[in-house]
């Protein structure tokens, strides 16, 4: 419950909110949860952090995250906003390729399209002349 309404916080920009419920899901999970569900609540506590400006606690969660489940789209989807918002733009590429190609779970329809979008933008397909 409490990671789940935090990651609605993230979605919403109350970072101050979400950080109150994800510590909350750490806090009862890490006895109880498996390292998937600390995983998500990690990534949304780290996507928390970086959206208050506390980019080294958010890039330690990030890394909890990716070593508890390398597998999920949404931690290097999140992972890619931070290094945007930072100006690292060739890091945050690498972040929404790589959350574009995995499955676990993977981004909902929205998110890819904006993966896709800042991909494209950022890195336009070379043109030929004839």
């Amino acid at each position: 419950m409490y990671s789940g309404r935090g990651q609605v916080y993230n979605e919403l920009g109350e970072y101050d909110l979400a950080m109150i419920d994800l510590n909350k899901a750490l806090e009862l999970g890490r006895d109880e949860e498996i390292k998937t569900s600390l995983a998500y609540a990690y990534s949304g506590r780290a996507l928390a952090y970086s959206g208050q400006g506390r980019y080294q606690e958010a890039a330690a969660d990030f890394a909890r995250s990716v070593q508890d489940c390398p597998e999920n789209a949404w931690v290097h989807y999140n992972h890619g906003l931070m290094y945007d918002k930072l100006g690292e733009q060739e890091k945050a590429a690498v972040c929404f390729e790589l959350a574009l190609e995995l499955n676990e779970p993977p981004l909902n329809s929205r998110k890819r399209d904006k993966a896709k979008m800042y991909l494209t933008q950022t890195h336009p397909p070379a043109t030929t002349d004839n």
